[in-house]
């Protein structure tokens, strides 16, 4: 037997291996977008933008670039997430979750042009009620965003028509027993009157960055309420307000002057003029709180007059959002304070306190309801001479509303509103 013929048995193994090697494709356990989505799913973003930077040869395949995009950006790498999401829509322009994820990458960088114009693509593509309240935070923080370089003027027009079972805030029996009068019987226009009315306001802001984080801003509005028989109680109102704001990292300073003038039944009722000086701070992502304190002046016409007085009000405000289905929230205000009487007439100077809660949350992105009650107290400062006691005030209210968003800018409100307001002075 020649030699060839005995060695070539030996080789043979060997090349086959040779050929295995060089012709059959590597063998894995799963392509890298499996593995990238798996992770991203499990909240593993970091992890999966890691796996999926040690498989570039993987970009390119959009179910890859659609999971590596979304992680990178939550990883905080989000120029390479942009461009991952920007290759998967050229192949998939349909999708509402990439251009949404590819506009909060925008966001994320400061183009916030691009994001508006991706968020208000996917607005077209009527996604579900939870991508459409994500839509309006984004587009909300990039109009604070730009307010603060950025001239920025809004305006609005409500109409309303309602019934009021106590137009005038009137007492509801016909007659009092005052001490050193005995029973006294009240005028027709001083016991509870019920209505019906119509209502129209109005009113504009101005906001103009002045420097970096400092904005001045002005506004005004106009309110009128007129009802259909008990015209005498008919009221217009008027006031304006301007100040400047400053923001610095998390905490806003605003300080402002106003005014307000009363009219009621054409005829000059009150005015007040006030300072106020606010600050505001976000104590995290959902959460935020403030301080405010006021000093007004308050005029009275006629023989009101004896009513002047200064008012001086602090107070602090807390709000918390809650991460979850309707983005729900909560708040309380707690106000307290001093009215002086400027005529020296202490049984018409007070000590008020006052506490404020109110809730809300957004059903679908057309649907939103909100809740409030309140809570105050007044306790006057001398004996009415009338009565012969020192006044008590207390009031509690309650207001329930329910908003229907029919455009950006157009929307209809159904409201409640329930006073219970006593004394320990019938009048």
């Amino acid at each position: 037997m020649p030699e060839s013929a005995i060695a070539r048995p030996r080789h043979a193994p060997l090349a086959l291996l040779a050929l295995t090697l060089g012709l059959a494709p590597p063998i894995v356990t799963a392509a890298p977008a499996d593995d990238v989505k798996a992770l991203f799913e499990r909240g593993e973003s970091r992890q999966a933008f890691e796996l999926g930077r040690k498989t570039p040869e993987a970009l390119g395949q959009p179910l890859f670039d659609y999971y590596y995009g979304m992680a990178a950006i939550d990883a905080g790498r989000v120029g390479d997430g942009v461009l991952a999401l920007e290759r998967y829509l050229l192949n998939n322009p349909g999708s509402v979750s990439a251009r949404l994820e590819l506009g909060r990458g925008y966001f994320l960088m400061g183009d916030h042009p691009r994001a508006r114009e991706m968020f208000e693509e996917v607005r077209k593509l009527s996604p579900p009620p939870e991508a459409e309240r994500r839509i309006e935070g984004f587009l909300a923080a990039i109009r604070e965003k730009e307010s603060g370089y950025k001239v920025r003027a809004s305006g609005f027009v409500e109409l309303g028509a309602g019934h009021d079972s106590n137009v005038n805030g009137g007492i509801s029996q016909e007659s009092i027993d005052i001490p050193l009068f005995g029973p006294v019987l009240v005028d027709a226009s001083g016991r509870e009157t019920a209505d019906r009315f119509w209502s129209i306001a109005a009113g504009g802001q101005l906001n103009v960055p002045v420097a970096p984080g400092v904005a001045v801003f002005g506004g005004i509005g106009l309110e009128h309420r007129a009802h259909r028989e008990a015209e005498f109680f008919d009221q217009r109102s008027v006031g304006g307000a301007a100040g400047v704001a400053v923001k610095r990292g998390e905490n806003q300073f605003r300080t402002s002057v106003s005014a307000n003038a009363l009219d009621v039944d054409g005829e000059r009722y009150r005015s007040v003029k006030a300072g106020t000086i606010e600050w505001s701070r976000n104590l995290g992502a959902r959460t935020g709180f403030g301080l405010f304190a006021q000093a007004a002046d308050v005029a009275y016409k006629g023989d009101n007059r004896v009513r002047d007085a200064r008012l001086y009000a602090g107070g602090a405000l807390w709000r918390h959002s809650i991460d979850g289905p309707g983005q729900p929230f909560i708040s309380a205000v707690l106000t307290a304070g001093h009215e002086r009487n400027d005529q020296d007439r202490d049984d018409l100077a007070r000590n008020l306190v006052g506490v404020r809660l109110g809730a809300g949350f957004t059903m679908s992105s057309k649907w939103n309801a909100a809740l409030a009650a309140g809570w105050q107290e007044s306790r006057y400062q001398d004996t009415d001479v009338f009565f012969g006691t020192r006044r008590k005030d207390r009031s509690l209210s309650f207001e329930a509303s329910l908003g229907y968003l029919l455009t950006p800018s157009l929307g209809m409100r159904l409201e409640l509103a329930y006073a219970d307001n006593s004394s320990n002075i019938e009048l």
